[in-house]
Order: C-alpha cells, then sequence, then structure tokens
C-alpha cells in the first residue's frame, strides 16, 4: 500500500497531466496550478499549503514540520461552479480571440458580465440544497452560430453528470417560446423550463 507522500506524488503527476478547469483562481480553493489549486491555511497543526486537486483528492504539506497529511476527498458535484466555469471558459476561448474571459464565479454563482468578451453573456445560480442550477440570463452576442445551445447541452451534461437539475429562468417570452418548441419542460407556465435529455439542443 502506498504511503501518502507516493499518493500526493501520484495525484500530482496525474492531475498535471488530465487537468478539468478553467485556469482561474477559485474564492474558496485558491490560487489555480496545473492541475488544482493550493492555498495557505490556518490549521490546528500550523500552517499549511493546501492542496486541491480537479478530481477531489486533497492534502496539507507543513513546511514547520516536513509533515505531509492528507483530507478528506471534496465529492464531484461540489465542483459543479467550476465545470459550468469551463463549459462557458471553452465556448469563448474555442470560438474568438479572446482567450482570458472575465468569468465571476463562486460557489453558488456564475456570471460573465457584457463586454467582457465578443460571444455571450450569461449567468446561473447554483441551488446546492435542492441540487438545481438556474441560468437566469443567456445572451448570445453572435447569432446563428449555436454557440448558446452547445453551451446549455454542455452544461446540461455535467448537471446530469453531478445529479443536478438545469433550469431556465427569468425568461423573455421569444426564448421560452423557442425552449418550449424544443422539448424543455414546463416548470412554470410562461416563466421557467427545464431542460432534460428530450430537449432538443441540436
Amino acid at each position: 500500500m502506498k504511503n501518502i507522500l507516493d499518493r500526493y506524488i501520484d495525484d500530482l503527476a496525474f492531475n498535471l497531466r488530465n487537468p478539468i478547469f478553467a485556469p482561474y483562481d477559485d474564492l474558496e480553493m485558491g490560487k489555480r496550478i496545473d492541475g488544482g489549486f493550493v492555498a495557505i491555511r490556518k490549521t490546528q497543526y500550523g500552517l499549511c499549503e493546501e492542496y486541491v486537486f480537479d478530481n477531489g483528492h486533497r492534502y496539507g504539506l507543513f513546511h514547520d514540520t516536513n509533515i505531509i497529511r492528507e483530507g478528506d476527498t471534496i465529492h464531484d458535484d461540489y465542483f459543479i461552479h467550476k465545470f459550468i466555469e469551463k463549459c462557458i471558459y471553452d465556448i469563448i476561448v474555442n470560438n474568438s480571440e479572446c482567450k482570458t474571459p472575465v468569468i465571476y464565479c463562486t460557489p453558488n454563482e456564475v456570471e460573465v458580465i457584457a463586454d467582457s468578451n465578443p460571444i455571450l453573456m450569461f449567468r446561473a445560480v447554483v441551488d446546492r440544497v435542492n441540487k438545481i442550477v438556474s441560468v437566469t440570463n443567456i445572451f448570445v452576442y453572435k447569432r446563428y452560430c449555436g454557440y448558446g445551445k452547445q453551451l446549455l447541452k454542455t452544461i446540461f451534461y455535467r448537471c446530469e453528470d453531478l445529479g443536478y437539475r438545469l433550469f431556465l429562468t427569468e425568461m423573455v417570452p421569444v426564448f421560452y417560446s423557442r425552449m418550449k418548441e424544443r422539448g424543455a419542460t414546463i416548470i412554470e407556465y410562461g416563466n421557467i423550463v427545464e431542460i432534460t435529455d428530450k430537449t432538443n439542443l441540436d
């Protein structure tokens, strides 16, 4: 059986080769590194560098005592906001000259503000208790390229994998009608629909 140091080294190498999330720091997890995040934490054992890797594995490095401790694994569903951030990042970076879009991301909200990129404006709220992601705003500047449907489709698959439902809320009538025609499930007439595997986003 491998010891903690060996597991840390394996995780460091694996996540370096297989990064999942966008190259942005996180308010909770710390500074972004390839394949993870690092932050300085005060603990009962003293100051440590806490590493949270993209696969959810956590370690604390205590330089004063040369000790490494292994934390509880973070479940995939915690990272729902980071998955949404990455979906947005990919759409913008892969379809424009903008390689560093401004994306506001917290555990409960993800937002792309107007004029921060040439592709879209977007906002989603994460209800972690009821496991619902609600897209409250989506506006695509480049029309008829399919970017909006592509983004919703990739976010839906992530939500489905993580046990979340995906709602579209605060909808304007035209968008509501279009999504209803595409097979979205009506949750609140005229206002809220749910994206499901029966919704046509092609």
